[in-house]
């Protein structure tokens, strides 16, 4: 339901407690306003009601602007529920690193990308690239990540680092993505290379600097 300016708490549509979200994890809820002009919230966890899936927010914070929640009638009497986004966070695992890393452009570099190091073409515009971590499995294997947070990830201005990143995996049934948080992201989110036949659900993005899952030649 709506969440008014003000309100210490927001109710979803289902059950938290069913969802396995627990006190103290931290929720970000999606902006609705007008032309995706406000901004996102992140609050605490302090209590839960079961009985009416509502969340109540630690330490008396309010939002600084209404969450709208409709149901819209689609035509041919189909219905939609428009609300805002409302995501967990919090994971047990955490991949992290050291706070990004800002390095000057290499002038040796040329052509319109670079895997090797921070490439700044004329075409890009930029003077900096920003680095942090990235996950990636190549070749023979099989990557299974699964309810892990990934955060300070990626780095912008190098090609192929990613938060997480499936390349050249060819066949990969057994590859999973799933339950992941990432945030605070440099590049894309999540990328799958010639990477087939591979799961990738129920993984939540924030804050990621680029597409949030990308595919490319793969399915």
């Amino acid at each position: 339901s709506p969440a008014a300016v003000g309100a210490n708490f927001v109710t979803l549509l289902h059950n938290p407690i069913a969802m396995g979200w627990s006190v103290g994890d931290r929720i970000l809820i999606s902006p609705t306003t007008l032309r995706s002009s406000g901004t996102a919230q992140s609050f605490v966890i302090g209590s839960m009601s079961t009985s009416t899936n509502q969340l109540f927010f630690q330490q008396n914070a309010v939002t600084n602007q209404a969450f709208d929640a409709k149901i819209v009638n689609t035509g041919n009497a189909g219905v939609a529920i428009l609300s805002a986004e409302v995501i967990n966070l919090s994971r047990n695992i955490i991949i992290t690193g050291d706070d990004f890393r800002h390095q000057s452009c290499d002038p040796s570099l040329s052509g319109p990308f670079s895997t090797i190091g921070c490439n700044c073409n004329s075409d890009i515009g930029r003077s900096v690239c920003t680095f942090g971590l990235h996950t990636m499995m190549s070749g023979n294997g099989v990557m299974r990540m699964q309810y892990t947070r990934v955060e300070k990830c990626g780095q912008r201005g190098v090609r192929g680092k990613y938060c997480m990143h499936l390349h050249f995996m060819g066949q990969c049934p057994n590859c999973l993505i799933r339950g992941n948080a990432i945030e605070n992201g440099q590049q894309r989110g999540i990328v799958v290379h010639e990477t087939h036949r591979t799961t990738v659900e129920d993984n939540v993005l924030s804050d990621v600097r680029g597409s949030g899952i990308f595919i490319e030649d793969g399915n």
